[in-house]
């Protein structure tokens, strides 16, 4: 029989068990799930559903306000289910809970990612969802890893850790506006960047490699690794507005990827929207393949209108 209850800090092994089922190319670790979970703010309602049979973590569900929007009313809203137990109920039932918590919280769009499959397109159209743009994963074997690339005069790169977080915060807020997808963040501020970023205990800032020009960091590359598996996984690439096309992020993720391989990982994987070729590109010229596609989500929420009105 499945049960329901809330998530708890000691759920993150469990979470990842179903997780890892579903998305063998992200890397989390149980530290860092638990680190996500208790930073996040109170004013984002956050809410964790997971269903279960028996010890069996069998459905997930996240619903939450993103606080890091300017945008009022904006939310994010996952839900996972265990391939063996689809068909069953279970989706809906989160996705509904889910929905009724972000209602009693005033959200007003609600956005979220999917599989890309025709099982999941029809579930959430049924349900009022618009599918939306396509977001890649890709996978990149450090065994087979392009030369370094030659670093034009005047131009350093430096690791993260040495450059330091108020610098690569300042980068990362300047270039995130012009990064496609609905999952804004123009309005985090430092304090909560360093907490859920910078303090990330997957963020390997010695690896992480920026690019310095005239004294300025101008383009860096973030990845999170999991040692004990010998993968990674770069979070975000970003390259300020008045230097792009200059090659300078192919400059930071080589230097990270070289780095990567030293430090023994095997392999790394990223993200990419649709409706971002440039960087698309740069993947392909460095040997990503593609391993998996998932469609960006979206639905307005309706609030029943009071017999008062």
């Amino acid at each position: 029989m499945i049960s329901y209850r809330p998530v708890a800090l000691a759920d993150a092994e469990a979470f990842l068990a179903l997780s890892d089922r579903i998305y063998p190319y992200l890397v989390r670790t149980p530290d860092r799930l638990r680190q996500l979970w208790s930073g996040t703010a109170p004013a984002a309602h956050p809410l964790m559903l997971a269903a279960w049979d028996g010890p069996l973590m069998v459905g997930w569900l996240r619903a939450r306000i993103n606080t890091w929007m300017s945008e009022p009313g904006v939310a994010e809203l996952r839900v996972l289910v265990h391939d063996d137990y689809r068909g069953q109920g279970i989706g809906a039932t989160l996705l509904e809970r889910g929905e009724q918590h972000l209602r009693d919280h005033q959200a007003r769009r609600i956005y979220g990612q999917a599989l890309d499959d025709a099982a999941a397109a029809r579930f959430l159209t049924r349900r009022g969802y618009a599918i939306g743009e396509p977001l890649h994963y890709s996978g990149l074997d450090l065994t087979t890893l392009s030369a370094p690339a030659a670093v034009p005069a005047g131009v350093q790169v430096t690791s993260l850790r040495e450059i330091g977080p108020r610098a690569t915060y300042e980068v990362d807020c300047a270039a995130s506006p012009d990064e496609p997808g609905q999952d804004g963040s123009d309005q985090v501020t430092y304090d909560e960047w360093v907490q859920l970023i910078w303090e990330s205990e997957t963020l390997m800032t010695d690896i992480s490699m920026g690019v310095v020009a005239d004294g300025q960091l101008v383009s860096f590359t973030m990845l999170q690794a999991d040692r004990a598996r010998g993968v990674g996984y770069t979070v975000f690439t970003a390259t300020l507005r008045a230097h792009r096309s200059r090659g300078y992020a192919r400059l930071a993720k080589l230097a990270t990827f070289q780095g990567a391989a030293a430090a023994g990982l095997t392999r790394v994987y990223t993200a990419n929207h649709g409706a971002n070729p440039p960087m698309l590109r740069v993947n392909a010229q460095l040997g990503y393949q593609r391993v998996a596609t998932e469609r960006e989500v979206s639905k307005a929420l309706t609030h029943p209108t009071s017999e008062n009105d």
